[in-house]
């Protein structure tokens, strides 16, 4: 979780960050999401001091969505897409999945899909889902916590949710057959401002604006650019590609379709690049890669092999399967290295498929 302190040529002024802040069942893994809201507010008001602070963008990952009651609390958690999903709702899911030519994204593994976490919450907690008079993607949540209005966005519900159909610019079957879609909060702009940060004292404006999707944001700043390649990284490596085709992505090597700020559906490839470079290099490493150091390992034969997370990415059907081969790395920027070249390999492999 970060905050971040940008002046108004986008040159940063300060970074503050908190582990990923989740909490254990019941009911199930979810986020603590007033720990993260503290955590933000806080670092709005100290970075207010340095310079004061005009406009705050929420900006999330995709997969988590916030379902209030009429009086705007939580009807129930926020569900973490690290939940292992129930094996009847797994079950029941497939059922009633939206087909991938409509959503243009496959079921995702654990609860990564948004529909999946709905159907579960719905299914397993009848009582508390009756009470939901509204959901709002996570950034839009962070925007209501901060400012009190309510929306939905487009770069957060086409993320891969199932409630999205991404060429028809609209809510899916599934949401729509569900009654999910009467429940989104009002659809607005990424770059509307919502309201005021009131709670705040700060010497700044202090507008919230509805908020972006993750890699949609770093999207965003090259569309002058198109056509391009963009590889967004994080936790996720995503590739965005505007000249890929469509019609072509393919869901069993994890390409998928993301949709721009403006509504418009974009090729994409996906694999949990940042995730499995940490489970190779090791959690705490902060050793720098060496190109000479992953040139030795090649040389001695020491491969890191896909996958390390359950999404095998573009490697079909390797999710779970991640082995180091020949003789282990024995120092932290070996490993460092090593998981650098598998990550590289991975990304060139995903680029090369996407949209063939």
């Amino acid at each position: 979780v970060k905050a971040v302190h940008f002046d108004a040529g986008l040159q940063v002024l300060g970074e503050r960050s908190v582990p990923a802040l989740r909490l254990e069942g019941p009911p199930y893994l979810h986020l603590d999401v007033d720990a993260v809201i503290e955590f933000a507010a806080e670092a709005i008001v100290e970075f207010d001091r340095v310079r004061p602070v005009d406009a705050i963008v929420p900006c999330t990952h995709g997969s988590a969505m916030a379902l209030l009651d009429g009086a705007g609390a939580l009807a129930l958690p926020v569900m973490s897409y690290l939940a292992p999903v129930p094996e009847d709702i797994v079950r029941a899911y497939h059922e009633i999945e939206p087909l991938f030519t409509e959503v243009l994204a496959p079921v995702n593994p654990g609860a990564l899909t948004v529909g999946r976490q709905l159907l579960w919450q719905e299914m397993h907690f009848p009582h508390d889902f009756r009470r939901v008079e509204l959901i709002l993607p996570y950034p839009q949540y962070v925007a209501f916590r901060l400012c009190g209005t309510c929306a939905g966005e487009v770069t957060s519900l086409g993320a891969q949710t199932h409630l999205w159909a991404p060429r028809t610019g609209g809510f899916s079957s599934l949401a729509r057959s569900r009654g999910w879609a009467e429940l989104i909060a009002p659809i607005r702009r990424a770059d509307e401002v919502l309201g005021v940060a009131r709670t705040l004292a700060l010497r700044g404006r202090g507008e919230v604006y509805c908020g972006i999707h993750d890699s949609n944001a770093d999207f965003l700043s090259y569309l002058p650019l198109q056509p391009l390649v963009l590889l967004s990284s994080g936790t996720w490596i995503i590739a965005f590609d505007t000249g890929a085709d469509l019609a072509s992505i393919n869901p069993v090597r994890d390409q998928v379709a993301n949709t721009t700020m403006s509504g418009a559906p974009i090729a994409c490839a996906r694999f949990m690049g940042g995730e499995e470079h940490q489970r190779i290099a090791g959690m705490d490493n902060q050793a720098a890669p060496l190109l000479d150091v992953a040139g030795k390992l090649i040389a001695r034969g020491t491969m890191a092999l896909p996958s390390f997370t359950d999404s095998g990415g573009p490697m079909p059907g390797s999710g779970g399967r991640g082995r180091i081969e020949g003789p282990l790395p024995d120092t932290d920027i070996e490993r460092s290295s090593l998981a650098a070249l598998y990550t590289a390999q991975m990304t060139a492999i995903a680029l090369d498929g996407l949209g063939k």
